[in-house]
């Protein structure tokens, strides 16, 4: 019985002195569980959208009307967004506020297409876009004369 208090008195001082001297940095870090990383979160994110890709709500494409408010007969250049600077197609529109669809029927543009009127005396306008120069409400109305402005 003396020896096993002996033994039990040890074992106290014993944890007692490893308790006092055990540093302060020996506890735990502090780590924040608060964010879990999921696999699809490291995954690449995708492009912002083009303007092929937006709804149909937010890119307009119609048929053109023009109104020649010039005496004489016009000529009305077409530039395809993809070729700016070469002329898509060319139009003849009669003079004295004669209005005009380009095209036939089936002919729609959309508003990034670019647009150039030749006047008979050679002045040429500067070539615009569809929706800097035309009115939208359902087709795209342009006067002749406003390329000039």
């Amino acid at each position: 019985m003396y020896r096993l208090n002996i033994v039990a008195i040890a074992l106290s001082t014993l944890a007692g002195a490893i308790a006092t001297s055990a540093p302060a940095a020996a506890q735990l870090p502090d780590i924040n569980l608060g964010k879990i990383i999921r696999p699809q979160d490291l995954l690449p994110k995708p492009h912002p959208p083009s303007l092929s890709t937006l709804p149909v709500e937010r890119f307009k494409a119609g048929r053109v009307i023009v109104t020649n408010g010039y005496e004489g007969l016009v000529t009305v250049v077409v530039y395809h967004p993809a070729q700016p600077t070469v002329p898509f197609k060319q139009y003849q529109v009669a003079g004295n506020n004669a209005r005009s669809y380009l095209g036939d029927a089936s002919m729609n543009l959309g508003e990034d297409w670019g647009i150039q009127v030749h006047f008979p005396n050679g002045v040429k306008s500067p070539v615009k876009r569809l929706d800097q120069v035309a009115g939208f409400n359902g087709d795209f109305h342009l006067k002749a004369t406003d390329l000039m402005k």
